[in-house]
């Protein structure tokens, strides 16, 4: 007997629905024509599946029911989503539901495709969904996608290895279209049947939808919103818009040439795996990760479980002798698992955000996953925190080596050890200490080898851990401080570190009265504990009385405002400033009389001015002050391992960057933000 086909396919109903309606050459008919015709496709569609599954056998009195529940069900979907695209959508619809091939150059010889040893050629098949032009002249590939009750989330649309691929296609397909990026509407089943629908239609020209527009929710730290088909010209993959109803929701993503061109190195690497005449079989690819073979084993990787142990239980592997041709020299060889689309992606890669135009914005996906030298050790992260540099970068104001992968706070458990390092082992739960010194430097200078050449800190010069994985050099780990939370292990190693070094530079002494400007930062929470530890009597500026009362609680005598012009009643010996122009006169004037104001950085701004005549008659110095050297990274963590207050503001999943950034430039924080990798 065959196998029974099912009853009915209610996703490539809805699919139908939308490619006729979405069908170019009635984009310029009036949609009260068009709109009856998806109808028909939906049920027409419907009942094709259901009479192939007639013809072998006759549905149950369950599976009866079950279509016309399914019929009213795409009805309802069908009426809300026409109603919800009539008031946002603004767009011409170059094709829906077609076909793209594509040949497949050689990665070694971009002038030749790749083919069969017989000689036959190879080509990529894709089903795009739609292709649209926007007011801007811009193209978008739009994917239809529908969920049960759940929003997609936003990692996984960035990373949709399908819609990538098609793009992809696309691009080779025709040579003169430059894909802007891609749109996925999510049309969620739940909910549809009991929503109120619409009785009236909002009759707009397909052309000129001058009408409603949707509002935006901003999903990069860059204000201002950005209307879904009119996204910023950054050239690196991130949410640009993002809206929904409740039972609709597009989100549109800008894509980068260079995601297009690793997409088509990708589908090469595989291609030429694939013709290994000694290879063994693996599972094959599906549609998407919910009927993928390799699902298990890609939930067990994702939640940090043993997955290598659910594919030797369930799988076969690769012959350990067999290498994929022209793999990246700094991927490794041992494993080849891949999941995903029809081409996927492979463990050598590590998920992160990265930078890869600066200015520019972050985005999450995959990156090399960085190997150890032989005097490194890696880390994979546990937790990891956000500083102002996660700002800067973005700015070009220092611009990294890119691409960049942020994040100057870390801790976490050691994942690999170099040959020459000694002292610490796989396993081992460690803090990084952001602060990197040549070894030459370190015997030359002491703590004072920041100040000279090859200086560097993770996170700016060096990748950093918002990520799965860091390696740094095995001198830049300590062990995890006992009796202190992770969190509190990725709060205190650059601020505190800073923090430290600026008392010890301002001569700190018990008894001497500090001011601290700017409470709420990562630099100046830590300043105040450790000005406490040191017995000093501690002043504090904010512009929000909240943080001002918690200031007090931590050991402060007394906040003042910063936020009005009124100078600060207080005489200190030293000030401890961070925020630059904003406060720079009022910090200087606190001082006094052979005070001593050190510096760290300027959050208003890089440029001061400064009255000579305050500055010599009243003999004050300014001392400049940045990170610390190994031996005041070794005080703070021995003042960690003590019970040095540290504050952490909230802790956050590490999907939430982007939400972090923004809380990080408003300023609301108190104390540190940290992004916890296992949420």
């Amino acid at each position: 007997m065959p196998q029974l086909p099912p009853p009915f396919d209610f996703d490539k109903a809805i699919h139908d629905a939308l490619a006729t309606y979405y069908f170019p050459a009635m984009d310029d008919w009036s949609r009260s024509i068009v709109r009856p015709l998806a109808f028909k496709a939906f049920e027409r569609s419907m009942g094709e599946t259901r009479a192939r599954r007639d013809a072998i056998r006759p549905l149950s009195q369950e599976e009866s029911a079950a279509f016309a529940h399914h019929l009213a069900l795409g009805a309802a979907m069908l009426t809300n989503w026409f109603a919800w695209a009539a008031e946002t959508e603004d767009f011409d619809s170059l094709f829906a539901d077609q076909d793209v091939w594509a040949p497949i150059a050689d990665p070694e010889a971009s002038e030749r495709d790749l083919g069969t040893p017989d000689g036959r050629p190879i080509r990529y098949l894709g089903r795009i969904d739609q292709l649209i032009g926007d007011p801007d002249d811009e193209f978008w590939v739009v994917r239809h996608r529908l969920v049960r009750d759940e929003w997609t989330a936003n990692d996984e649309l960035i990373n949709d290895h399908r819609i990538l691929g098609e793009c992809w296609a696309l691009q080779v397909a025709y040579p003169q279209l430059i894909v802007a990026g891609t749109i996925t509407n999510e049309l969620r089943i739940e909910g549809q049947l009991v929503a109120k629908r619409p009785t009236e239609y909002v009759e707009l020209d397909n052309r000129d939808m001058s009408g409603p527009r949707h509002t935006s929710m901003l999903c990069s730290p860059t204000p201002p919103p950005l209307a879904w088909a009119a996204a910023s010209m950054t050239e690196f993959d991130h949410i640009t818009d993002q809206h929904d109803n409740g039972l609709f929701r597009r989100t549109v993503v800008r894509r980068a040439p260079e995601t297009m061109n690793r997409i088509g190195r990708q589908i090469a690497e595989e291609v030429e795996q694939m013709q290994l005449d000694d290879l063994s079989l693996e599972p094959t690819f599906a549609s998407h990760c919910a009927e993928c073979s390799f699902r298990r084993p890609c939930a067990v990787m994702e939640a940090g479980g043993d997955f290598q142990a659910v594919l030797d239980a369930g799988y076969e592997q690769v012959p350990d002798d067999i290498e994929a041709p022209r793999r990246p020299a700094n991927q490794s060889k041992t494993v080849n698992l891949r999941w995903g689309g029809p081409h996927g992606v492979t463990v050598r890669l590590m998920r992160a955000w990265i930078l890869e135009e600066s200015p520019g914005r972050y985005r999450f996906g995959e990156i090399d996953t960085p190997e150890p030298g032989a005097d490194d050790v890696r880390v994979r992260v546990v937790v990891s925190a956000l500083n102002h540099m996660d700002l800067w970068v973005t700015t070009g104001q220092p611009r990294p080596e890119l691409p960049h992968v942020p994040g100057c706070d870390v801790a976490g458990v050691i994942d690999a050890v170099g040959e020459r390092t000694t002292g610490f082992a796989v396993g081992d739960e460690v803090v990084v200490n952001p602060a990197v010194a040549p070894l030459e430097m370190v015997v030359a200078h002491g703590d004072d080898a920041p100040m000279w050449p090859g200086f560097g800190i993770v996170g700016e010069q060096r990748w950093g851990g918002h990520a799965e994985l860091i390696v740094v050099p095995g001198r830049n780990v300590v062990p995890r401080p006992a009796g202190r939370t992770w969190a509190e292990c990725a709060a205190y190693p650059l601020a505190t570190l800073t923090a430290w070094r600026m008392l010890r530079r301002s001569r700190l002494r018990a008894g001497e009265t500090v001011l601290i400007v700017g409470i709420g930062g990562g630099v100046s929470t830590a300043a105040l504990s450790l000005a406490v530890r040191m017995g000093a009597t501690v002043y504090v500026t904010s512009r929000d009385e909240a943080k001002g009362r918690r200031a007090i609680e931590l050991g402060a005598v007394e906040a003042f405002d910063s936020g009005s012009s009124e100078d600060w009643p207080v005489r200190a010996e030293v000030v401890v400033e961070s925020v630059g122009p904003a406060t720079w006169d009022r910090s200087v004037k606190a001082l006094a009389p052979g005070g001593r104001l050190v510096v760290c950085g300027g959050t208003s701004g890089p440029k001061v001015e400064v009255s000579l005549p305050r500055l010599f008659f009243k003999q004050i110095e300014i001392i400049g002050s940045t990170m610390g050297g190994y031996g005041e990274f070794a005080d703070v963590t021995r003042f960690m391992s003590q019970g040095l207050p540290v504050v952490v503001d909230q802790e956050l999943p590490l999907a939430s960057y982007p939400d972090a950034l923004a809380q990080l430039a408003s300023g609301a924080q108190l104390g540190k933000i940290v992004l916890r990798h296992d949420l």
